[in-house]
C-alpha cells in the first residue's frame, strides 16, 4: 500500500509542479546524476507507524505512513530556490488524498510533518519534506472450518470451581 502511496505522490508533483523533475528516491542517492540546472524532487516511502489492535473481526490496526520528498537545487534563493520550492510541495501535497487514476488508494489526506537540511555537495542542496498519511492494515485471516458452534459447556477446573 505505501508503494502505491509513493507512486501516487510522484505523480501528483508532476502534475503540479511541472518545471520539477519527479523521480523515486535512487537506491544510491549520493551517486545520483543530478547533473541538469533544473531542479529535481525524488519521492520515497520513508516509514510506519501503527497504532494498537482497532478490531478482532477482522483484524486491523491504523498505519501512519512517512513519505519523503526530496528537493535537489542549486539555488538557495528566489522563485527556484529551497523555500519557495518547500512551499510549492507542501501546498501541492497537503490535504490531498492520494489516489491513482482518480480512484482512492484507502488513505487519509496527506499532513506536512517536517521539513529539513539534509546535506550539501559541491553546491547542491539537498532538503527533505516528510508528510503522514494514515491507511488501515486489515490481516489476512483463515475461517474457521467445521459446522458452527450451537452450544457451550463450561467445565470447572477442579471441586472449589463447581462449588
Amino acid at each position: 500500500m505505501m508503494n502505491q502511496i509513493a507512486q501516487a505522490t510522484a505523480a501528483r508533483l508532476l502534475e503540479q509542479m511541472p518545471d520539477f523533475t519527479v523521480e523515486p528516491f535512487p537506491s544510491a542517492p549520493d551517486r545520483y546524476p543530478f547533473t541538469t540546472a533544473d531542479q529535481t524532487l525524488l519521492v520515497s516511502y520513508e516509514s510506519s507507524s501503527f497504532a494498537s489492535l482497532e478490531s478482532f473481526a477482522p483484524m486491523s490496526v491504523e498505519r501512519t505512513g512517512l513519505v519523503a520528498v526530496t528537493l535537489l537545487t542549486r539555488s538557495l534563493d528566489g522563485d527556484q530556490g529551497i523555500i519557495a520550492s518547500v512551499e510549492a510541495i507542501v501546498k501541492a501535497l497537503f490535504g490531498w488524498r492520494p489516489s491513482r487514476d482518480g480512484v482512492p488508494l484507502g488513505a487519509s489526506p496527506m499532513q506536512p510533518v517536517r521539513d529539513a537540511f539534509v546535506a550539501e555537495d559541491n553546491g547542491t542542496w539537498r532538503w527533505v519534506v516528510e508528510f503522514s498519511t494514515r491507511t488501515m492494515v486489515v490481516a489476512e485471516t483463515t475461517p474457521l472450518a467445521g459446522p458452527p458452534l450451537t452450544d457451550v459447556k463450561l467445565i470447572p477446573r477442579d471441586e472449589s470451581e463447581a462449588a
